[in-house]
C-alpha cells in the first residue's frame, strides 16, 4: 500500500498541533489545580510524544511527587530513564510500578527491557 507523503506530512502536522493544544489544556488544568497529579502525567505523556523526554520526566516527577502510587507515571518515567541510559533510575521506577500493579503488562514488559539493558538477563524473563 502506497502512502501519500504529502498526506502523511499533513497528518503528522495535525497530530503535533493536537498534542500542543493538549499541552495547553494541561497547562490550564495545572494553573487551576496545581496539585492535580493527572494533569502533570498527561502533559508528560504529550511532551514524550513530542520527543521532549527531559520535560516529560520533569512532569512525571511532579505527578509522582503528588501521587507516589501513580503506576502509570512510574512506568513512563522508568521507560524514559531507560531511553536516557539511566538504568538504576529506570529499574527503581519499574520495580515500584510492578509492586503497585503486579499484573500490568506494560510495567512487566518494560522492567524486563530495563533488566536486559542492565545486563540482568536472568531477571528479565
Amino acid at each position: 500500500m502506497a502512502v501519500d507523503t504529502m498526506c502523511s506530512s499533513s497528518l503528522t502536522a495535525i497530530h503535533l498541533s493536537s498534542l500542543a493544544m493538549q499541552n495547553g489544556d494541561c497547562d490550564l488544568a495545572i494553573a487551576m489545580k496545581p496539585a492535580y497529579a493527572e494533569a502533570f502525567f498527561n502533559r508528560g505523556n504529550n511532551r514524550a510524544a513530542l520527543s521532549d523526554t527531559v520535560a516529560a520526566v520533569t512532569d512525571w516527577d511532579r505527578a509522582i511527587e503528588l501521587n507516589p502510587s501513580h503506576a502509570g507515571a512510574l512506568v513512563n518515567r522508568g521507560v524514559a530513564h531507560r531511553q536516557l541510559g539511566n538504568l538504576v533510575a529506570a529499574l527503581r521506577d519499574l520495580d515500584r510500578a510492578v509492586e503497585l500493579t503486579p499484573n500490568d503488562p506494560a510495567a512487566l514488559f518494560n522492567r524486563g527491557l530495563a533488566r536486559k539493558a542492565a545486563d540482568r538477563r536472568r531477571e528479565a524473563v
